[in-house]
């Protein structure tokens, strides 16, 4: 029964050995080399994209502090202006009283009795 059996895998052997075809196998293997081939360019152009995209996400998050600086920038800006137009209105003011002190001292100049 052991050589039995030994005897169909000896005879399975040389059928599988019958049927094998030399272009059909390197057809196969070049099938094979074409696949591992694309797989090592996707591997490197998803390599290369995850690069590019931390390079991108780095120049954002290097903007987005500019922004932020701006911002604050312009705060500052804005309380800077109200302040100049509070005391802009504050000069003002104190031109209109100096122009009425002069004119009263003018009157005064000209006729003592007022």
């Amino acid at each position: 029964s052991v050589n039995r059996t030994q005897y169909l895998l000896d005879e399975g052997d040389d059928l599988l050995l019958d049927e094998v075809n030399p272009d059909e196998e390197m057809a196969i293997l070049d099938q094979l080399l074409e696949l591992q081939h694309h797989d090592n360019e996707y591997e490197k152009k998803h390599k290369s994209n995850e690069e590019h995209l931390k390079e991108v996400e780095g120049e954002l998050e290097e903007q987005e502090g500019m922004l932020l600086q701006l911002k604050e920038s312009l705060k500052v800006y804005h309380t800077l202006k109200a302040r100049y137009e509070v005391l802009m209105g504050e000069v003002q003011q104190l031109e209109a009283e100096k122009k009425n002190l002069a004119e009263q001292l003018e009157k005064a100049v000209v006729d003592p009795s007022k």
